[in-house]
């Protein structure tokens, strides 16, 4: 039987004049197909279809033409909701099928705090096909997962950073204006590692001032540059506005916040502080780690390890010690994989002492030196 949210209330089951609302939330038996075609083609008011729960994509192609056909139904009217995340496959059935009007038919494509964000199909086909050109470049270029999350990095750092962009802006959005804040970049980053099967999660951070920002921590294992663990990311701090540096090169050149470890965020000479999960593992002793885990009231915490758990599949005593042994990946790796990358460029060797003195002319500004740091300088 059909999930009719707003229905007739005569007593004439046959009546759908009143039908305003109905929602599909599995995939549709034949009695279940039948019912709706009578209410399309008998005298209605509908206004919203809801697509949601297990619905499968035949099921969405049979609504969708039946709401085409029937002559009582104005399909520009009716709103479409796909309420659900897709699998990658089905996602691109249904962007790559034709609609009459494209614009009433709204599609679930991420999940933020168990919360659905939807965009229009327009809007999502055109987010889709830059993830697709991405997912082609990567592959084209036989990248392997650590030079997937640097060429990803750069692509993401070189947005136009604006504080004052709402942290509610949608991903399709973001991508077309090419202007983000802290938490669009970090998630838009995560999005795409997502899209190319690297677990991450975006997590939050205050400064001297208390204001909330976000970083993101990637989990890579990748023997051929020998890293493994779960590393610390924020492309919002490495990014350059395009209207004062126009050479893309140049836009690359910073990897201050790149691959850091957790701990390198107490040296932080602004004052960042890891906040919520993050800011529990990051706490150094195990057994007090655990503890403000086990007695943690906040519910965005508890949501945040939730999610961690859903990214990362480890227990908590497994995801601690990870990410303790994780050390800050060392600019020369990072610069063997940028030369691997774009080792095509005349000028590498110039580009790699370039990137060398940005990266500790910008980190005597931005850290300040760890004891092992200072005991290595004094013994040269």
């Amino acid at each position: 039987m059909l999930d009719v949210l707003e229905s007739s209330e005569q007593e004439n089951s046959f009546d759908y004049f009143n039908v305003q609302n109905i929602s599909f939330d599995h995939p549709l038996t034949s009695s279940e197909i039948e019912e709706f075609r009578s209410i399309v083609f008998s005298l209605n008011n509908l206004r919203q279809v809801y697509f949601k729960g297990t619905i499968d994509v035949p099921s969405i192609e049979l609504v969708k033409n039946l709401m085409s056909l029937g002559g009582y139904v104005l399909d520009g009217a009716v709103e479409k909701y796909i309420v659900t995340i897709l699998s990658p496959n089905d996602m691109n059935k249904v962007l790559e099928s034709n609609y009459e009007n494209p614009e009433t038919w709204q599609i679930a494509y991420d999940l933020d705090d168990e919360s659905f964000v939807l965009t229009d199909l327009p809007s999502c086909r055109s987010f889709f096909a830059y993830i697709n050109r991405i997912k082609t470049l990567v592959e084209k270029e036989e990248l392997t997962d650590f030079e997937k999350v640097l060429r990803v990095y750069d692509i993401i750092k070189t947005y136009n950073f604006d504080e004052s962009c709402s942290d509610s802006l949608q991903l399709a959005e973001i991508v077309k204006n090419q202007t983000a804040g802290s938490k669009g970049f970090n998630k838009l980053f995560s999005f795409v590692l997502s899209q190319l099967g690297i677990n991450s999660f975006v997590g939050r951070e205050k400064d001297a001032s208390q204001k909330e920002t976000y970083v993101t921590i990637v989990d890579i294992k990748d023997d051929k540059y020998g890293v493994d663990g779960i590393f610390l990311f924020d492309p919002s701090m490495d990014s350059l506005p395009t209207d004062i540096y126009k050479s893309e090169d140049i836009r690359r050149i910073n990897y201050n916040y790149f691959g850091l470890a957790i701990s390198d965020i107490d040296y932080s000479l602004c004052g960042d502080m890891l906040i919520g999960a993050l800011g529990i593992i990051a706490i150094e002793d195990y057994d007090y780690s655990l503890e403000r885990k086990k007695t943690n009231k906040d519910n965005t915490t508890s949501k945040e390890f939730e999610q961690l758990n859903r990214c990362f599949l480890l227990k908590y005593s497994d995801l601690f010690q990870r990410v303790k042994n994780s050390k800050t990946i060392p600019i020369d790796t990072i610069c063997t994989a940028v030369n691997n990358i774009y080792g095509e460029n005349d000028k590498v060797d110039d580009y790699e002492r370039l990137l060398k003195e940005n990266y500790e002319a910008r980190k005597e500004e931005l850290f300040s030196p760890k004891t092992e740091e200072i005991l290595c300088n004094l013994l040269k």
